[in-house]
């Protein structure tokens, strides 16, 4: 009887790996064609007479590399302000390949994030960065595996899968321990992490079509056709995640700024900006602050929701699975923050974007309190103790009003003896002191004398 040896390398390791090579080629392809279509638009001003294709790739591979974390030395200083879009990108045609090639797996995880990694290092290596490239090429493969999971059926994902045998068995074992509110945390948080995704992509739309007389003019100002029109709008798209996040900064009340411009809900926004059409879409008149009143509304319908379909049995378990959530997401929050923050040189633009601080500050006040209280007040625990409160009530406030009833048909009877019409029956004795005795007002008609007969009366 003969054993196969043990297998060092998982099944389709090789998918995967190709998954992640390709998912960085096709990204750097994407920033490339940008590039080349800015210089093809670009070519005949006079400022960039001499600049030929291969100084339009050379900005290609920095911008690419600068979307994972690499700065740009210009004149000005480092550039740092990170095209998010493009590291997004990574982790987009990572998922889309691992679906493809049927490489998605918690064992090839691994794969495509080496895959990537090495994909990102020979870019560099060919650029002539060397090992300057080795800390973006590690960033480019953390991403690129966050795809491959992000591919991986959610039945793939449970702890009964199969996926968990192996090396991963004791993680497995590990997880199982958790309490089951702990273990459905995270869906929940990432479930409210898009749902503040569209609320802030959909302040980002309204802010451009509310602010589109402005951003029309800058591009009209910086563009003479419209293949010049067509690479600006591309090149801004690289930061549509930086600015979704700077719009979610403004609703929750955190705001943004852009060098000494400070955007804040409450406040006019004063200052020259640098000449990007999208910038143009800022707020500069004074929002009321009240405006936070939205992300806060969204949050707590998303709680209210979640705890009637999907919450857990008790109130305890629900409010820890909420706290649990709300950490995930405010961590995920502040990280957003920090990552589409960053330098236009060493001048006044040397800070941009949402300070990481406000967002964690305002995230806890707009966010995670609504969320909490939605929780709270939705739970089916709640929901009966706030009813045997008002049955409770209910029923003081009717013994009240019957003993109230009660002394008062107490108190009235004396007044509607004495208050009657009718003469209370009193015992005169007529007999013993005389018709003369009598008051008139109690003679009776038989008493009254008969003016035929003898008066007085004949003893």
């Amino acid at each position: 009887m003969t054993t196969s040896p043990p297998r060092i390398l998982p099944e389709g390791w090789l998918r995967a790996a190709l998954a992640g090579v390709e998912a960085v080629v096709l990204t750097w392809l994407a920033v490339a064609a940008v590039s080349l279509i800015a210089y093809a638009a670009t070519a005949t001003s006079p400022q960039l007479g001499n600049a030929t294709w291969t100084s339009a790739m050379d900005v290609a591979t920095s911008a690419f590399f600068l979307a994972f974390a690499l700065p740009i030395s210009t004149h000005l200083g480092p550039l740092t302000l990170a095209p998010t879009f493009v590291t997004l990108l990574v982790g987009v045609l990572a998922f889309a390949a691992s679906r493809r090639l049927d490489a998605a797996g918690l064992r090839q995880l691994w794969c495509t994030g080496a895959g990537a990694s090495a994909g990102v290092f020979v870019i560099g290596a060919i650029a002539g960065m060397g090992l300057s490239s080795l800390p973006s090429a590690v960033a480019a493969g953390i991403v690129a595996a966050l795809g491959n999971l992000a591919a991986l059926p959610r039945a793939e994902r449970a702890l009964t899968s199969s996926q968990w045998d192996g090396a991963l068995a004791s993680v497995r074992r590990v997880l199982e321990r958790l309490p089951d509110w702990l273990r459905r945390a995270w869906p929940d948080a990432m479930r409210a992490l898009w749902w503040l995704a569209g609320l802030g992509l959909m302040g980002l739309v309204i802010a451009i079509a509310t602010a589109w007389h402005r951003v029309s003019y800058a591009t009209a100002g910086l563009t003479d056709s419209g293949l010049d029109t067509a690479a600006i709008w591309l090149a801004q798209l690289g930061y549509l995640p930086t600015l979704i996040t700077w719009a979610l900064g403004w609703l929750i009340g955190a705001g943004y700024s852009i060098g000494p411009v400070r955007f804040v809900p409450g406040t006019d926004a004063t200052g020259l900006l640098p000449a990007v059409p999208v910038l143009g879409a800022g707020p500069h008149s004074a929002w009321s602050g009240w405006i936070s009143l939205v992300p806060a509304a969204v949050m707590l319908a998303l709680a209210i929701w979640r705890t009637r379909r999907h919450g857990e049995a008790s109130l305890i378990a629900s409010m820890l699975k909420a706290v649990a959530s709300s950490v995930v997401l405010l961590a995920s929050l502040v990280l957003a923050a920090t990552l589409t923050s960053g330098a236009i040189g060493n001048g006044v633009l040397a800070r941009n974007g949402v300070w990481p601080l406000h967002m964690l500050a305002f995230g806890a006040l707009v966010i995670v309190a609504p969320y909490l209280i939605g929780v709270a007040i939705s739970h089916p625990d709640s929901l009966a103790w706030l009813r045997g409160v008002v049955g409770s009530a209910r029923t003081r406030v009717g013994d009240r009003g019957h003993r109230g009833a009660d002394s008062e048909e107490q108190a009235e009877a004396p007044r509607r003896t004495f208050g009657s019409t009718a003469a209370p029956a009193i015992k005169v004795p007529l007999q013993d002191e005389g018709d003369d005795a009598i008051p008139d007002f109690l003679r009776s008609e038989d008493d009254t004398p008969d003016l035929d007969e003898d008066y007085p009366p004949k003893s």
